[in-house]
C-alpha cells in the first residue's frame, strides 16, 4: 500500500508574523521549550515530540491570554492518542514533579 501524497499542511500553532513562520524560526522557538524538546530532549534521550510552552509561544510571538489552537500539521487520520486523567509523578528524593505520557 502507497502512502498519498501531502497535499496540504500547515505550522502546529500559526502565528500572524510571516517573519515568524518558517521552519528555522519554529525549530529555533522548540529549542527554547524547558523540557521535550525534539530531537533530543534535556535528559538526552531521543525525544519525538514537541512541547509549547510559554517560553516556546513567546518566542513566536503567540500572547498566552489569547485563545489559540494546535493544529495537525498535515491531511490524515489519527491512528492513536491518550489524554491523561493524572499526570504521573516522579520523585527525585528532595522535589516531586509531574508529567504526562498523553500523545497524538
Amino acid at each position: 500500500m502507497a502512502l498519498a501524497p501531502i497535499k496540504k499542511w500547515k505550522y502546529p500553532v500559526v502565528t500572524n508574523d510571516p517573519k515568524k513562520s518558517s521552519a528555522a524560526r519554529y525549530h529555533q522557538a522548540l529549542m527554547l521549550a524547558q523540557t521535550g524538546f525534539y530531537p533530543v530532549s534535556v535528559n538526552k534521550l531521543v525525544h519525538g515530540g514537541i512541547h509549547f510552552d510559554e517560553d516556546v509561544l513567546k518566542n513566536l510571538g503567540i500572547v498566552n491570554d489569547k485563545p489559540s489552537k494546535v493544529y495537525c500539521i498535515a491531511d490524515g487520520e489519527v491512528i492513536a492518542y491518550r489524554v491523561n486523567d493524572n499526570y504521573q509523578k516522579v520523585d527525585y528524593g528532595d522535589k516531586v514533579s509531574f508529567f504526562s505520557t498523553g500523545f497524538v
